[in-house]
């Protein structure tokens, strides 16, 4: 996809409408008798995420540029209509966080002007932005105007360039204070384009909006920003303490459908009979438990064989399989201890899950049981009701025998529930 693609994307995302191609006519051209308001800067981001966590922000940025005041109020304005966007998007997604926000790429940006300047000026550009062929440039209306060349057409072209560096020194100087700052790494965009756009020989303020409805004086931008996570304050901590008190966690195999303490479990996608299955659950790098789903009941075993399958039977939450094949799961119970080391390396205000094959336990081959498991998270409140926070689902795709690595199992915030199931 090249540039004028992705924008006209982009710009499709934000409603805005890209106009058809325009030719003026010698009868009204130049004509400004408008009198116009300049359109406030358009922004348009996209949060990505990685591990269900907010990572960084696409963002698009259109801004605006009055003739005669100053170009910061537009840079300042253009930079706190990003980061309300931003915030109000962090916002939706109910997380417990603070972010900074770091500008670490821009791959496109294009610096515009109107065609006046002193007088009407031959533009590069039609209004919608296409370019205006050389042998259109010869005909009416604009072959009686100034050119590259020309003092004005020259100086002109020197505001499209430089709206971008303008733009660029004005974040560094102030975009600490509004919220965002640049990256040390920060390099030039990739993609930079110039022009002057045909805006009918008049400034944006009195062009006929009719015939030309896009301002000339603008810049658009493209880039990236990363969202550093700030350290959780002590009132957010507790918070979140007390949101995750009374945290279970259940791993296991279900044959059928089950019902677990007034939570519906659907059953495995797949079937699941085997004794290589016996696996570490962890939160935020903290150990929280064993779920062993071991269930052939028909497998010969050695002693020393065994030993390794029962490992994790122990659990306090450990139900076992009542047939070869059958339904086996532990409820793990998340202690208050721990719970405080899982929030201390809580991660944008998420416990994120992982599960990892169990050193000491029975394998195939040297590998583990990798179907998926059905995996919920609740908080059992302190008036007996069960607050889902996670699942129950099957949080992976099913891969066959695996070896020991970690795999992440999903994330939730503790004080964010999807269902409540009444005690």
């Amino acid at each position: 996809m090249n540039l004028q693609e992705e924008i006209s994307r982009i710009k499709s995302m934000m409603g805005l409408i890209i106009e058809e191609e325009q030719v003026s006519t010698e009868s009204t051209y130049g004509q400004c008798d408008g009198n116009n308001s300049l359109t406030p800067p358009k922004v348009t981001t996209e949060i990505i995420a990685k591990n269900n966590i907010p990572s960084s922000v696409k963002f698009l940025i259109e801004a605006y540029f009055p003739t005669t005041e100053s170009s910061e109020d537009v840079y300042k304005n253009s930079l706190l209509a990003l980061k309300k966007q931003i915030d109000d998007k962090l916002s939706s997604l109910n997380i417990i966080a603070k972010y900074s926000y770091n500008l670490v790429e821009v791959t496109n940006v294009i610096g515009s002007a109107s065609n006046y300047l002193n007088g009407p000026l031959k533009p590069t550009v039609y209004n919608d932005g296409n370019v205006i062929p050389e042998n259109k440039l010869n005909e009416i209306p604009y072959n009686s105007l100034p050119g590259e060349g020309n003092y004005n057409w020259n100086e002109n072209m020197g505001y499209a360039k430089n709206r971008w560096s303008n733009m660029l020194n004005y974040i560094k100087t102030n975009g600490n204070s509004l919220g965002i700052n640049v990256d040390s790494e920060l390099k030039q965009p990739s993609n930079i384009q110039s022009w002057i756009r045909d805006t009918g020989g008049c400034i944006d303020e009195k062009r006929d909006i009719n015939n030309y409805p896009r301002e000339g004086q603008s810049v658009l931008v493209l880039g990236k920003i990363n969202l550093i996570t700030e350290e959780l304050t002590e009132e957010v901590f507790e918070k979140m303490l007390e949101c995750a008190e009374g945290l279970r966690i259940v791993v296991g195999y279900f044959k059928t459908p089950q019902t677990i303490e007034g939570i519906d479990f659907p059953k495995n996608k797949n079937k699941h009979t085997c004794n290589y299955a016996t696996f570490k659950v962890s939160c935020n790098d903290v150990v929280v438990g064993i779920s062993n789903m071991n269930n052939n009941l028909e497998q010969t075993l050695g002693p020393a064989a065994q030993i390794f399958v029962q490992i994790g039977k122990d659990e306090p939450g450990y139900n076992g399989p009542e047939e070869n094949g059958g339904t086996v799961y532990t409820v793990i119970d998340v202690p208050t201890d721990k719970l405080k080391n899982i929030l201390s390396n809580a991660t944008n205000g998420q416990i994120r899950m992982f599960i990892q094959g169990h050193e000491e336990s029975y394998r195939r081959n040297g590998k583990f049981h990798g179907d998926a498991p059905m995996v919920c998270a609740f908080v059992l409140d302190k008036e007996g009701n069960k607050r889902i926070v996670y699942g129950p689902e099957e949080p992976f795709d099913s891969s066959g025998d695996v070896g020991g690595g970690t795999r992440y199992m999903g994330s939730f915030n503790p004080c964010i529930e999807t269902k409540v199931v009444p005690g």
